[in-house]
């Protein structure tokens, strides 16, 4: 009797150990097929008194598996990011990123396999790397799915957002930043909050060059705007520590049926 509840504690203890282990493993295998070739590389089978439970594989151990899962099934771009994650685990980061980057040649997806490269970036430390993939997602072509979705929660728009984020984290140059706010006007030209955005940029980096370009641009996408400029331009003068030129500009704009936030 003693024996039969001994065995009967071991196998209920194997099986909290199982399911604990489970609710901790990686992201990337928690969704993976049962019985499959994928779940055989990440786990193997120990027999315990109450039967057969799944222990995690190393990473010594999946890295290979998955390599000749991919030798056997070379269009399956979807092993790649298999591989890459184990690659950093064992600190192999030449590895991964090559595993990265055969993922993004290989998946249907473009745009998400060329995030999870950004992220790869991210997790290194290598921001100049990471905004260069992230280009690559802001200039792709437009997504079909994405046809009626407002710009601001557009793939290539979060795109541009994260990588202004980088450049805020990691001080870059200013140049940085001026070259990615006119892709990001080029890319969605008719968004007026990005020329306020970037105006708003170049004057306080006293780029005022890049500032005229700004409001020039503005006029020609919207010609029917007559309060952008005049603001945009006496904001300018202004700036450029001429109270009487910020001012001059108003009175030279002067029309008797003025918009009110003009007035």
């Amino acid at each position: 009797m003693l024996m039969r509840r001994w065995i009967v504690g071991a196998f209920v203890l194997a099986i909290a150990a199982s399911l604990a282990a489970m609710g901790e493993l990686p992201s990337w295998i928690r969704n993976i097929e049962s019985a499959s070739a994928i779940e055989a590389a990440f786990f193997r089978m120990m027999a315990l008194p109450g039967g057969a439970v799944p222990f995690r594989r190393p990473p010594a151990e999946t890295r290979p598996a998955l390599s000749e899962l991919i030798k056997n099934q070379p269009r399956n771009a979807d092993l790649y990011p298999l591989r890459a994650f184990e690659d950093e685990q064992q600190l192999d980061f030449g590895a991964a990123e090559s595993d990265w980057k055969e993922y993004v040649n290989g998946a249907s997806h473009k745009t998400n396999a060329q995030l999870a490269l950004a992220d790869f970036y991210h997790r290194r430390l290598r921001p100049a790397d990471e905004i260069r993939s992230l280009v690559l997602v802001a200039s792709a072509p437009p997504i079909t799915a994405e046809k009626l979705t407002p710009p601001a929660q557009q793939q290539p728009w979060r795109a541009f957002e994260r990588i202004f984020g980088i450049i805020q984290e990691q001080g870059l140059p200013k140049d940085v930043s001026i070259a990615q706010y006119r892709a990001w006007i080029a890319r969605y030209p008719q968004e007026p909050s990005l020329y306020a955005r970037f105006l708003e940029f170049a004057v306080a980096q006293k780029e005022y060059a890049a500032a005229t370009q700004v409001i020039s641009g503005y006029n020609k996408q919207f010609p029917g705007d007559q309060v952008f400029p005049v603001k945009a331009k006496a904001m300018v003068e202004y700036r450029q520590d001429s109270v009487r030129e910020g001012l001059a500009v108003y009175d030279q704009s002067f029309q008797p049926l003025w918009d009110p936030e003009l007035v």
